[in-house]
């Protein structure tokens, strides 16, 4: 998908150094001491206390639009360009849910879920460990399922499109326990490890009460709800264990 930004490089103006500075809407409100990151076609971005923001130029002085060679055309022509991106990535997540859902309904009416995922475990009685020969039977109602590399892998490259499919969205995901303990909300968590360093799925718990038995190294099928993520972690709540081996 192409970036309004390519279609503006030559309009485009990168501050090479970074440096403080003051700036004070035309309807008063102040931003003090922030960092002047790049000057776009529309705006300036700046690094403040509290984020990444941009001020428009229509809300900045006539000087400071002269200064930075504000050209009321090519902000238009930016702007119309950024909701472009903005409608074609929006319709992107509506077909990466759709496409979710259809294979979320695919799975749901194959009786047998080991045949979909060989790395799913077949026999297993559900919250134990697999030494049973007894067969596992794949709650649907427990909806999509993923390796923890696999639903970290959607924040990767754009954790707000990860959040957009994912968010309040019910998963299974499967990893090797590397901790437990409490996250930083003070609730009871499983920590799964993944392939990327520095890299983890925070599973967080009512209670302690299914994970205090369980050991890090030990391979973990959780079922929650997905909360939030970024390009480091991906947090799940209202967890609960499906099943478990001491076997990765």
């Amino acid at each position: 998908m192409k970036s309004p930004l390519g279609l503006f490089a030559v309009g485009l103006l990168f501050v090479s150094s970074l440096y403080a500075e003051d700036f004070t809407t035309i309807d008063g409100k102040k931003y003090q001491n922030v960092t002047l990151s790049r000057v776009e076609p529309d705006g300036l971005v700046v690094i403040a206390e509290d984020g990444i923001l941009k001020i428009p130029f229509l809300k900045l002085s006539k000087e400071v639009q002269a200064k930075y060679g504000y050209d009321a055309a090519q902000a238009a022509e930016f702007s119309k360009a950024v909701a472009k991106t903005q409608h074609e990535n929006f319709v992107q997540q509506v077909e990466d849910l759709q496409r979710l859902e259809a294979q979320r309904v695919a799975e749901a009416s194959t009786p047998d879920p080991g045949s979909l995922r060989p790395d799913f475990p077949k026999y297993a009685p559900p919250g134990g460990a697999l030494t049973s020969p007894r067969q596992f039977q794949f709650d649907h109602e427990q909806g999509l399922y993923f390796s923890a590399d696999d639903l970290l892998s959607y924040y990767v490259d754009n954790a707000l499109k990860g959040d957009a499919i994912f968010k309040n969205r019910r998963v299974t995901v499967r990893g090797t326990a590397f901790k437990f303990a409490k996250d930083s909300t003070g609730k009871p968590a499983a920590y799964l490890a993944t392939t990327a360093t520095g890299c983890q799925v925070v599973c967080v718990f009512a209670n302690s009460t299914p994970i205090v038995d369980l050991h890090a190294g030990q391979l973990l099928y959780i079922y929650g709800k997905v909360r939030h993520g970024d390009q480091n972690e991906v947090k799940l709540e209202d967890c609960s264990i499906t099943a478990y081996s001491d076997h990765p």
